[in-house]
């Protein structure tokens, strides 16, 4: 057999570099695509556990606390790494994640102070005379179990073009 026939069976070390190349190229594409397709799949659950965490050194509410999340208001029964869960009064379950909580505003009701206003409106008829209703609505008001008497309760009202008049 002749030198050049050996050559031909041989792989030549060029040929044997460009595939390891274009191997660990292909591998290397799989990976960076598996990892950024890992990476967003993971992004919202790693940013609500960081979230949760940063909520619990924090501390802006906790369990019992009366807030106002978005239009949900409720009492906090839950505080976890994901979620923060209110019962509303109308004994609803609301789970809001924590990453809403810290991107968004919210209230906390009971904050420094358990005193809060809370307002209240009321269709009446034409007919009823406004101030009768204010007063009315302000002995209501004072009868009520935890009303506090100082700062006093108050009754604003809203006379509207339409059939009914709104009190506050």
């Amino acid at each position: 057999m002749m030198a050049a026939d050996k050559d031909q069976h041989l792989p030549r070390r060029h040929d044997t570099l460009q595939c390891t190349v274009t191997s660990l190229l292909r591998w290397l594409q799989s990976k960076y695509v598996g990892s950024l397709v890992f990476g967003l799949a993971l992004q919202e659950p790693v940013g609500n556990f960081f979230n949760g965490i940063m909520l619990m050194i924090e501390r802006p509410i906790g369990l019992g606390d009366w807030v106002k999340i978005g239009d949900n208001v409720g009492k906090v029964v839950e505080s976890n790494w994901r979620s923060v869960h209110l019962r509303t009064r109308d004994n609803n379950l609301v789970v809001v994640p924590n990453s809403m909580l810290a991107k968004g505003m919210f209230i906390n009701f009971t904050g420094s102070s358990p005193l809060h206003k809370e307002s209240v409106k009321l269709h009446f008829s034409c007919d009823d005379a406004p101030n009768k209703v204010k007063l009315v609505l302000l002995e209501a008001a004072r009868r009520t179990s935890g009303v506090v008497s100082d700062p006093p309760p108050k009754s604003d009202c809203t006379i509207s073009a339409t059939p009914t008049s709104n009190m506050k």
